[in-house]
């Protein structure tokens, strides 16, 4: 896999970019997805140092994170309608009063990536089933035109009687009442808590 397929994937996966320096965060992205499929990085937050120095013979580093720029309108209504990110919100903006919370954050950045994890996984499990369902019926409607090419009289049998032309009919009413219920049961899943 190349690296830009492999950053494709990332990005779509994993659309806030996180950049650290010996364990402080420095910059905080979005990589949002263009309509053409092209990717725009966006600086969302900026870590500013204010004042670098040597103190007992180790560096001390002050600053503080700017606000670059708000996140794009697709990645708002992503987040809206999560819930996990409403908690890792509210998270936040309780580090922001007492940073002795921030080790609750490392917990809820892994639920949102075992979140992606399972939905990957669901969406694995749910297109098996689909991926099957429409070789089967692809099997089912290409015995016909088999049929004419191998054995002319089966298929003038099957074309022109009456009971043939009613097994025809229940199969078309067997895979049409089939479709629906694939697309009832194949319905992709939402994570809840």
């Amino acid at each position: 896999m190349s690296d830009e397929t492999l950053m494709g994937y990332v990005t779509e996966a994993y659309p806030i970019i996180v950049f650290c320096k010996q364990r402080r965060v420095m910059e905080i992205m979005e990589c949002e997805i263009l309509p053409d499929g092209s990717r725009n990085f966006r600086p969302l937050f900026q870590y500013t140092i204010m004042e670098n120095r040597i103190e007992d013979a180790r560096f001390i580093i002050d600053g503080r994170h700017g606000l670059v720029q708000g996140i794009s309108p697709g990645l708002q209504k992503r987040f809206l309608e999560n819930e996990v990110f409403r908690e890792w919100c509210d998270a936040i903006a309780a580090c922001r009063y007492d940073r002795n919370l921030k080790t609750t954050l490392t917990p809820i950045v892994s639920k949102l990536s075992d979140m992606r994890i399972v939905n990957a996984e669901l969406e694995y499990m749910v297109f098996e089933p689909r991926k099957e369902f429409i070789i089967m019926v692809i099997l089912v409607i290409g015995n016909i035109p088999i049929m004419y090419f191998l054995n002319r009289s089966w298929y003038e049998t099957l074309m022109h009687t009456a009971i043939e032309q009613f097994v025809l009919a229940v199969c078309a009413a067997a895979i049409f009442i089939s479709t629906a219920f694939v697309i009832r049961l194949t319905k992709p899943i939402e994570y809840r808590r």
